[in-house]
């Protein structure tokens, strides 16, 4: 089974240009042609389609889900983390804008699992728990975390 997987769009109109909405709507447009041509089935989403997390500019919205709807189209089976600009409360999931994609796809609120062959995939929004795995399974875990005293370039340091 093919799996592609891809994080971090941060869809917002830097600086207040929209080219950055348009590379992130041309990668998406680019990705579901490579799923096409490489019969890949699952696309695993990793967190933070947008950069602001309470305000919704409705343009770049409106384009992501005429883009996840040709997904959808394709039968492409879509998993959605929540990372940290998609969720508006710093330890909380809830009134994720990401829930609004759940039509198109699998959104996890916090944590989640499948088995896929012989490998268990962890699915990990943005959170400070991590899961406890089970031993003597291949596990692979798919996150949106910080780092602990990983330097951002914002000068932002992670303190967890």
């Amino acid at each position: 089974m093919k799996i592609v997987l891809f994080s971090d769009l941060h869809i917002f109109a830097h600086l207040g240009r929209t080219q950055f909405e348009d590379i992130a709507q041309a990668f998406l447009i680019r990705l579901l042609s490579y799923c096409r041509e490489n019969k890949v089935e699952k696309v695993f989403f990793l967190g933070d389609w947008f950069h602001i997390k309470n305000k919704l500019y409705v343009p770049p919205f409106i384009k992501s889900i005429d883009l996840l709807r040709a997904f959808r189209e394709e039968n492409r089976e879509l998993t959605f983390l929540i990372g940290n600009h998609d969720a508006p409360q710093m330890h909380s999931t809830d009134h994720s804008i990401m829930y609004a994609f759940q039509e198109y796809g699998k959104v996890v609120p916090l944590y989640d699992w499948i088995d896929l062959d012989d490998i268990r995939f962890h699915f990990l929004s943005y959170t400070n728990e991590l899961p406890e795995f089970e031993y003597g399974k291949k596990n692979i875990l798919l996150a949106h975390l910080d780092i602990k005293n990983f330097l951002m370039d914002s000068g932002f340091v992670c303190q967890e």
